[in-house]
């Protein structure tokens, strides 16, 4: 990540939206391009080749959170969202955690599984697992030439397992689990196309009907940790806050209704950070939810007090990237990937742990104090003086 120095940023969200703008261009090192594409954002003529029956754009605010130090550096985080005092909510948690160091974090291998569905015909479910072990070396070294450009850059297929479904009201079935090392691309589309190329090996080899041959967003492998904390008692943090907060985590523990919110809560930094940088949103959805239920539904987070410390810990599954697709086609996901100063998924997906526990503190800390409308009013009456 870039070295970010702390200077203009002190009061940024009293200044103008030119104001802003002026100086994040000055701080990254934008160019006048760049600076013009945070407005001007999408041309019409690349939206239409990004879906079908394109009809215009729907567009979002596009805001940086400050005062983020993630593993020693200072970061603006680019969010993009329509929710109010998310962006606030964020920065003032990350100002209140940078005076301890800000956030410190650990990333998981960029690995992602693809599933080839198969339904015995001749063999059994043991035979087939067998042709399947005996078979290993061969098809990662056929799923990787399918695909050289990924193996080049150092990630291709390491591995085939699979996985029996014995007793289904259809019968039995089995996944052959493909995992295979993204690198630093996203790794969707280059899964699908070694599944679906593979599938058809791998149902001469097994003698079996071959059925989906897609990835799994449960990217069980690709954990991101992040932790934080702060005294209790200092100028921050007042011991019976501390404690209202792990009562509110403990809530969230116990109680499946509050862990939803509790999450979604979470999601609502890591989703803003993933829309601004053109990550799969839905996948991290998706992943963070059935990560946060293996073991009935839970919290994503932990607060608790250790030493008179109160300290918080996140961990999700966070299948990003920083090459290929849409954060090659879409100009503002550059420009947002440039204001990051990250050249790796990695530092991306430490980021986003350290935005979804920041937010999440926030949250927490609104709600045992004001309540979490009060956060919302002044832009609310913002809205009501300008007419809107």
């Amino acid at each position: 990540m870039t070295e970010r120095k702390e200077t203009s940023f002190s009061g940024y969200h009293k200044k103008s939206v030119s104001e802003r703008r002026e100086i994040l261009t000055e701080e990254v090192g934008l160019s006048e391009s760049e600076t013009l594409l945070l407005e001007n954002g999408l041309e019409m003529d690349k939206a239409d080749l990004m879906i079908e029956n394109v009809i215009g754009k729907y567009e979002m605010p596009l805001a940086v959170a400050t005062n983020f130090i993630v593993d020693g550096k200072r970061i603006l985080v680019p969010m993009a969202t329509e929710e109010a005092s998310i962006v606030a909510g964020a920065s003032k948690a990350a100002k209140m955690f940078s005076r301890y160091g800000g956030f410190l974090t650990e990333v998981g291998p960029s690995l992602m599984k693809g599933q080839i569905q198969i339904i015995p015909q001749e063999l059994g479910l043991e035979s087939i697992e067998m042709i399947i072990n005996d078979s290993r070396n061969f098809l990662i070294d056929l799923g990787n030439s399918m695909v050289p450009n990924l193996v080049r850059r150092g990630g291709g297929v390491v591995g085939i397992e699979m996985t029996k479904i014995s007793a289904t009201r259809v019968g039995p079935m089995a996944s052959i689990d493909i995992w295979v090392n993204t690198g630093e691309a996203m790794g969707a589309n280059l899964v699908n196309q070694i599944c679906e190329r593979l599938s058809g090996e791998v149902g001469r080899l097994t003698k079996a009907r071959v059925n989906i041959r897609i990835l799994s967003n449960y990217s069980e492998q690709r954990i991101t940790k992040a932790k934080c904390g702060i005294p209790v008692n200092g100028e921050d943090i007042s011991e019976d806050m501390a404690n209202k907060i792990v009562e509110a985590q403990v809530f969230a523990e116990n109680s499946v209704d509050r862990a939803v919110t509790h999450n979604k809560g979470v999601l609502n930094g890591v989703d803003a950070v993933a829309l601004a940088t053109g990550q799969d949103w839905r996948a991290i959805e998706a992943g963070a939810h059935s990560y946060a239920a293996r073991f009935g539904y839970k919290p994503l987070t932990h607060w608790f007090v250790d030493n008179e410390v109160l300290r918080g810990e996140i961990g999700l599954p966070l299948a990003v990237g920083v090459f290929g697709g849409i954060t090659e086609f879409h100009p503002q996901i550059a420009v947002s990937l440039k204001v990051l100063g990250v050249k790796s998924s990695g530092e991306l997906s430490s980021i986003m742990a350290s935005v979804g526990l920041a937010q999440n503190f926030a949250a927490l800390y609104s709600l045992v104090n004001q309540g979490i409308v009060h956060g919302h009013e002044s832009l609310h009456r913002r809205k009501k003086n300008t007419g809107q």
